[in-house]
């Protein structure tokens, strides 16, 4: 398995992405989101998904080339459609739009539509409170079909709808709550069908809508199962009512794919510093709670993705080595030095 640095990926995964139409900055841009979810160790949404990407261009799914537009506007709000651009490129400006507008008029919200995969939602929400914001984005799909049953269903509805939310703490890397709305997400149970591993009870059905513990009856067709039973359906569908909101025009009853992105400025409710300062606090608080036996200490949702990444961009990335073959292959096809 190759140990990769994050530049050289990065730089890798952006000259395949430019040779497979995207202009200079949305390849850019899209890889560095990439390699950044590898960074974080969220592998299953890192360079293991770009043979797929580009595979995608080829087929007319994505257009490289493709930049967001407005189709509705107002001082704190905004309505983007991707059409069918990169993910991740049209997930930034959806982000930095609502981040413009948080810090002119202390609230933004945008919502995109018609965007390819995403990847990490949790990279977006950071950049908020990297800002000092408190960031939170929701994806959700649905309608005529998904890959996540209701809870008590037989077959998909819903996706995976994930939900992602930071805060800026001083002193710290900020609170990164990222998680999927069903047990797992599509990708980790795409990780678990590569390495042959089998899944915990409770995690998806197979076509039939029996409880199954095998990646390749969720491969079959078989529904993911919401977290936490009906709690993760809710959060689910709440997720799926807010991408709605990109839906204007589109007749009810049919899917539902979109994402929904919130910035607030703390400074509209308190001196940043401040707030920053009391979060720590909590933090400090949560910390000084004796660690069940058997767990070394409390953690704060994003502290291991932080040491994660820190290692990872001193040290390098590992990529599996048959992820390395599938982009040596996409960059022969593409007629990049690899």
């Amino acid at each position: 398995m190759p140990t990769i640095s994050v530049e050289d990926l990065t730089h890798r995964a952006t000259s395949l992405l430019s040779a497979a139409g995207a202009p200079e900055d949305i390849a850019r841009t899209t890889a560095e989101l990439i390699v950044a979810a590898d960074a974080v160790g969220h592998e299953s949404h890192g360079v293991t998904q770009l043979p797929g990407y580009l595979a995608g261009v080829k087929a007319g799914r994505i257009v490289p080339a493709a930049r967001p537009r407005a189709t509705r506007e107002t001082e704190t709000t905004a309505v983007l459609d991707a059409q069918q651009g990169f993910g991740h490129y049209s997930a930034s400006v959806a982000i930095d739009a609502a981040l413009e507008r948080a810090a002119r008029y202390q609230m933004g919200a945008v919502s995109l539509a018609n965007a390819n995969h995403i990847g990490r939602l949790g990279a977006y929400a950071e950049r908020a409170a990297a800002r000092g914001f408190i960031g939170l984005v929701c994806l959700g799909v649905g309608g005529t079909s998904g890959t996540t049953a209701p809870f008590g269903g037989r077959r998909g509805a819903l996706g995976s709808n994930p939900i992602a939310a930071a805060v800026p703490i001083a002193g710290r890397a900020p609170f990164v709550m990222d998680m999927a709305t069903s047990v797992f997400s599509n990708g980790k149970i795409g990780l678990a069908r590569r390495e042959g591993r089998q899944l915990p009870p409770g995690s998806i059905l197979d076509k039939e809508g029996r409880p199954s513990t095998d990646p390749e009856a969720w491969a079959a067709g078989g529904p993911m199962l919401p977290a936490g039973g009906y709690k993760g359906y809710a959060l689910g569908l709440l997720n799926l009512f807010l991408a709605a909101l990109s839906m204007a025009g589109v007749p009810a009853g049919e899917r539902v794919s979109g994402t929904f992105f919130l910035a607030l400025n703390v400074a509209a409710f308190q001196p940043p510093d401040e707030y920053a300062q009391r979060a720590a606090a909590y933090v400090d608080q949560l910390k000084a709670v004796p660690p069940q036996e058997g767990v070394s200490e409390i953690l704060l949702p994003g502290e291991r993705a932080a040491r994660t990444a820190a290692e990872r961009r001193e040290h390098g990335v590992p990529v599996p080595d048959d992820v390395w073959v599938a982009l040596g292959t996409a960059a022969a096809g593409l007629n990049v030095s690899w």
